[in-house]
C-alpha cells in the first residue's frame, strides 16, 4: 500500500510538473542553464519512482514461503527425539502433494494469491453477473456504455489527431508566428495519464468508503467531455492549452472507467470478449468524429475561404466539428444518467456484498489468529504429553531401583528418596494440566469453518 501511494504521488507530481513546463515552453524559450535546471528538476522527481524496486524489495525479491510453519515440521521426526512415539506425530511425506500445496497456500500472505482468485478454502462472495457477449448485445446497458465510450474517446481523438491543423487555423489566420504543436500533444498525453490514474483510484475510494456507484464518475467524465468540446469549439491559441488538458483528462478518465464498469455490470467470466466489443467505441469514434466529421468540416472551410493552398485558416475550420461533438457529449451525459438509474440497484447490491465481504475477511483474520494460538497450544500439549510420559517412566525406574536397594542403603540416602518423591509429585501435578489441554484441543476441533453466509 505504501509503495502504491508513493508511486501514485510521484507520477502525479511528475505529470503536473511536465504540464507546467510544457505550457511555459510554449510561451517562452529557455536558455542553456534554464534547460539544465528544468532537466535536473525532472530527474529529482523521477528518483522516488525509480527507487521503488529498491525500497520495497522488488530487486531482491525472494521466493514466497509459508509464513506459518506446518505442525508436522515443528514436531520431531522418528529417530530424532523421544517424542517420536507420540500418536500425533506424522511424517510430512504421508500427506498428499495436493494437501501440502493447499496447506502452504493457506499460509501465504494475501498479496501472493492470484488476482481474481479467492484464498484457498474460501469462495468469492461477490454475486457479479455472468453475461456472454450475446447477452450483452441484447441488453440496453451495453449500448449505452458503448455510446458513452465512443463519444468520450472520439472527442479526445479528434483533438489529438487534428491539433496540428487546429494550431495553424487558429494562428491568426496564417500569421508568421509558429507555436509549438508538440506542446499541445504533450499536455494532452499528460492529462490522459492523470485521467487514467484518477479514474481508477478515486472511484474505488468513493465506492468503498462513500458507497458511490462507479457510474457517477462516468457522468462526471461525460460532463468534462462536453465542457472540453465547447472549449475547443470557441477557443483560441491562448485557451487551447486548457482545452487540450481537459480533453486529455476526459479521454483518460473514460479509458480508465470503462473496464471497471464492464466487469461490474457484465461479469468477469466473459470480460475479455465483452470489453473487446466495447473497444469498438474508440475505433468508431476515431473514424466518425476525428476523420470523417473533422475532415469534411475542414474541407468545406477550405472551399468557403477559397484557399488554394489546401490549408484552412480561421476559427470556423473546426468550430462546427466540436459543436457536433458537444451535442453528442450532451446526449452522452443524459445517457450516463440513464445508465446510472438503470444500474442503481445492481451497484447497491455490489456495494453491500463488498461491505459484507470485508466484514467476513475481518472475522476470518481474527478466526485465523485464534487458530494459530490454539495450534500452538496443541503442539505444546503434545510435547507435554511426551515429557510427562518420559517423566513417569523415569520416576518409575528410579522408584524401582530404590526398591531394589538394601534397606540400610535406603536409610543412608534420605535425600535421594526425597528428591524422587518430589519428582513424582511434580509429575502428578503436571498430569492435572493434561485434562485442561485435552479439553482445549477438543473444543478446537469443534470450531466450525467459516463458510459463505457465516
Amino acid at each position: 500500500t505504501h509503495g502504491f501511494h508513493m508511486a501514485f504521488t510521484a507520477v502525479i507530481s511528475l505529470a503536473a510538473y511536465q504540464t507546467v513546463i510544457a505550457i511555459a515552453h510554449n510561451s517562452t524559450t529557455l536558455d542553456f542553464w534554464g534547460g539544465i535546471l528544468v532537466s535536473s528538476a525532472q530527474v529529482v522527481l523521477l528518483v522516488p519512482l525509480l527507487s521503488l524496486p529498491f525500497i520495497f524489495g522488488g530487486i531482491k525479491s525472494k521466493r514466497l514461503r509459508s509464513e506459518i510453519p506446518s505442525t508436522d515440521k515443528l514436531l520431531p521426526t522418528p529417530g530424532q527425539s523421544p517424542f517420536s512415539h507420540s500418536p500425533h506425530n506424522h511424517s510430512p511425506r504421508s500427506r498428499s502433494p495436493h494437501g501440502q500445496r493447499q496447506q502452504q497456500q493457506q499460509n501465504l500472505p494475501p498479496e501472493s494469491l492470484p488476482l481474481l482468485a479467492s484464498p484457498p478454502g474460501e469462495e468469492q462472495h461477490l454475486d457479479l453477473p455472468d453475461m456472454t457477449l450475446g447477452q450483452c448485445l441484447g441488453g440496453l446497458n451495453f449500448w449505452l456504455l458503448l455510446f458513452i465510450h465512443l463519444v468520450c474517446t472520439g472527442a479526445g481523438l479528434t483533438l489529438l489527431n487534428n491539433v496540428n491543423q487546429m494550431v495553424i487555423a487558429l494562428d491568426d489566420a496564417g500569421s508568421d508566428s509558429k507555436p509549438s504543436r508538440v506542446v499541445y500533444v504533450s499536455i494532452f498525453s499528460i492529462a490522459n495519464c492523470l485521467g487514467r490514474l484518477m479514474s481508477g483510484y478515486f472511484p474505488d475510494k468513493l465506492m468503498h468508503r462513500r458507497r458511490v456507484a462507479r457510474t457517477i464518475p462516468l457522468i462526471i467524465v461525460t460532463l468534462l467531455t462536453l465542457t472540453a468540446a465547447l472549449l475547443n469549439a470557441f477557443s483560441d491559441l491562448d485557451l487551447l492549452n486548457g482545452a487540450a488538458f481537459l480533453s486529455g483528462f476526459a479521454f483518460g478518465g473514460a479509458q480508465g472507467l470503462t473496464p471497471s464498469v464492464t466487469s461490474e455490470l457484465f461479469g468477469l467470466r466473459n470480460f475479455a470478449s465483452n470489453y473487446s466489443a466495447l473497444q469498438l467505441g474508440p475505433a468508431l469514434g476515431s473514424y466518425l468524429l476525428a476523420t470523417l466529421l473533422a475532415g469534411t468540416v475542414y474541407q468545406r472551410g477550405i472551399d468557403r475561404h477559397g484557399d488554394k493552398s489546401n490549408t484552412c485558416y480561421g476559427a470556423d475550420c473546426f468550430r462546427l466539428t466540436f459543436e457536433v461533438i458537444a451535442v453528442l457529449a450532451g446526449i452522452a451525459v443524459i445517457l450516463s444518467f440513464v445508465l446510472w438509474q438503470r444500474t442503481r440497484a445492481d451497484y447497491g447490491t455490489i456495494i453491500e456484498q463488498q461491505v459484507s465481504e470485508r466484514q467476513r475477511r475481518g472475522i476470518r483474520a481474527e478466526f485465523r489468529g485464534g487458530q494459530e494460538i490454539l495450534e500452538t497450544f496443541i503442539r505444546e500439549n503434545r510435547m507435554l504429553e511426551s515429557l510427562l510420559g518420559q517423566g513417569r517412566a523415569l520416576v518409575g525406574n528410579l522408584q524401582s531401583s530404590l526398591g531394589q536397594l538394601p534397606e540400610k542403603t535406603q536409610q543412608d540416602a534420605p535425600e535421594l528418596i526425597h528428591t524422587v518423591d518430589e519428582l513424582s509429585a511434580l509429575v502428578d501435578q503436571a498430569n492435572v494440566l493434561l485434562p485442561h489441554y485435552s479439553e482445549l484441543r477438543r473444543r478446537y476441533k469443534l470450531l466450525p469453518s467459516l463458510r459463505p453466509g457465516d
